[in-house]
């Protein structure tokens, strides 16, 4: 909730995801990096690429950077994955293209808006090395950034030259009025930047909470070696459950884990387990559950953020949600030994 007009303004979601594709092609500073003041310019929306499919929004920058944005919204049940290979997918399609093809499927208005810019004698040239060298901005802009869509596109951020981003548009109304606010998540210009760097900003924290946790549990240690997070086991047999410490940019979850696969006798007793915990509260703070909803694993996440600086009350959350949850879920692994 938001605060416009001295009224509080209310979520709103969008009706689907051609209204989030003609917000974005009416008003690209959603979009646009903060860092480059020169907003990005619409071309077309619904680009058809031959066999490839087309894509939802195509703007460029005024330098020449082709940006290709797809657009999804949480409710629609599209794996995130296919998403991703989808936006892969059209770069390497455009990778094809010529300036003039480019030209030709956005209806010519590639040129139009090329011959009003300052360097427009040089940009057809610049465009298509652009093209041809797979240097095109890709852009994933959502109404909710879940933890998978997060996770995949931090890793193929931090692991590939690719300038992706993903960014979150929330809908908010007030008085009649809608009001957009627009943040980025991913954003590939402060990758952290590869994986060591990643592993060297994030590992004062988890440095901090291992000291803490190793001294007061030492049969329960953190297992992992990841950039962002840390894993308690609640049985050495069963991995794929585990309770977990992990840390975001812009905060710190506590949560219980089930990635079992879909396949799995323990999968749908396990989830109905963390399914009753659904609001629970340690103090303040009180735990949601969502569906885990990768590929092959079909569990739950019961989980409640803090501020990532809140190292103590952290511990002591995940303390006692170990201590509320832990014997139930071992009851059922118990009867499958």
């Amino acid at each position: 909730m938001i605060i416009a007009n001295n009224k509080m303004a209310t979520l709103t979601p969008y009706i689907d995801e051609y209204e989030l594709q003609e917000l974005i092609a009416e008003k690209p500073a959603l979009i646009t990096d903060e860092e480059n003041s020169e907003e990005l310019i619409f071309l077309k929306r619904e680009v058809h690429l031959k066999a490839t499919g087309k894509i939802d929004v195509l703007m460029m920058s005024p330098a020449g950077i082709i940006t290709v944005v797809e657009v999804k919204l949480a409710k629609n049940a599209e794996s995130r994955r296919e998403v991703l290979a989808q936006i892969f997918d059209y770069v390497s399609t455009l990778s094809e293209y010529s300036y003039y093809d480019l030209d030709r499927v956005t209806d010519n208005r590639l040129s139009e808006e090329v011959s009003g810019l300052d360097n427009s004698a040089e940009l057809p040239r610049i465009i298509e090395n652009n093209l041809k060298s797979g240097t095109i901005r890709l852009i994933i802009a959502v109404d909710d950034a879940n933890d998978n869509l997060r996770r995949l596109t931090r890793f193929l951020s931090d692991h590939t030259d690719f300038d992706l981003n993903l960014i979150e548009i929330k809908k908010y109304r007030n008085q009649g009025t809608d009001i957009y606010s627009s943040s980025s998540v991913i954003k590939s210009s402060e990758k952290s930047n590869k994986t060591e760097d990643s592993k060297e900003k994030f590992q004062p924290f988890f440095n901090m909470i291992s000291e803490i946790w190793d001294k007061k549990h030492p049969d329960m240690p953190l297992y992992g070696s990841a950039a962002n997070y840390r894993q308690i086991l609640i049985d050495d047999n069963y991995k794929s459950i585990h309770y977990e410490f992990t840390y975001y940019d812009n905060g710190l979850q506590i949560r219980l884990d089930n990635e079992l696969s879909y396949n799995s006798s323990l999968e749908k007793p396990v989830s109905q387990v963390i399914d009753q915990f659904n609001g629970l509260k340690i103090g303040e703070k009180a735990f949601n559950v969502r569906q885990y909803n990768k590929k092959r694993h079909t569990g739950r996440v019961l989980f409640t953020e803090i501020a990532s600086n809140e190292i103590e009350q952290a511990v002591y959350i995940m303390e006692k949600l170990i201590k509320i949850t832990k014997n139930e879920i071992l009851n059922i692994l118990k009867s499958n030994y």
